[in-house]
């Protein structure tokens, strides 16, 4: 086997470990986030964080056009033939329209909330609601970031924001806020 072949091998199986060992920490971490949020609110607390952020995370999804999929695929075949221009123009354009469609989504979301809180009978979705919708554009900006690392194959990168940073940051936050006394505000808060 050639040398290159065997840089080829290694490498796959170093950024194949990253990965591996980034979805085992964070789905660990996961857990952690919904036994400790589960443990400091109360049942009615939680049902509300959680059907907020499902409308929220459902809403996203559509206003993001998903089109960090375009930074996997276009990236990569411009690094490829050192398009470096290209490359950085892609990746400038769908931060630019994945930002502007979930700034759409984040109003329509928030000037709609009472009339969401309406449907669901459940009046604290208003103020949830009114703190949650700026996960819209984080979110879109967070799976660019995330598409990005993965199109240079950095897998270390991805794996820190993705597997370790982000749900250790969510988990630091939920225990500070909550057992300062900010209840459901601080589980949607962290």
């Amino acid at each position: 086997m050639s040398e290159k072949n065997d840089n080829g091998i290694f490498t796959i199986a170093k950024q194949g470990s990253i990965t591996f060992l980034g979805n085992i920490l964070g789905k660990a971490l996961g857990f952690s986030f919904v036994a400790t949020a589960t443990r400091l609110v109360t049942p009615t607390q939680y049902g509300v964080y959680t059907l907020a952020l499902s409308i929220v995370l459902f809403v996203q999804g559509f206003v993001s056009l998903n089109i960090h999929r375009s930074v996997d695929y276009f990236i990569p075949q411009f690094l490829n033939n050192n398009e470096y221009g290209r490359a950085k123009s892609t990746l400038r354009n769908v931060l630019i329209i994945g930002t502007f469609s979930s700034l759409v989504g984040l109003t329509i979301v928030f000037l709609s909330r009472s009339f969401i809180a309406d449907l669901f009978g459940e009046p604290q979705l208003v103020i949830v609601l009114a703190l949650f919708v700026l996960l819209i554009p984080i979110q879109t900006v967070n799976k660019v970031l995330i598409a990005s690392f993965n199109s240079i194959k950095r897998m270390e990168y991805r794996m820190l924001v993705k597997d370790l940073l982000n749900p250790l940051c969510r988990i630091v936050a939920i225990v500070v806020l909550i057992t300062t006394g900010m209840g459901l505000m601080g589980l949607v808060g962290g």
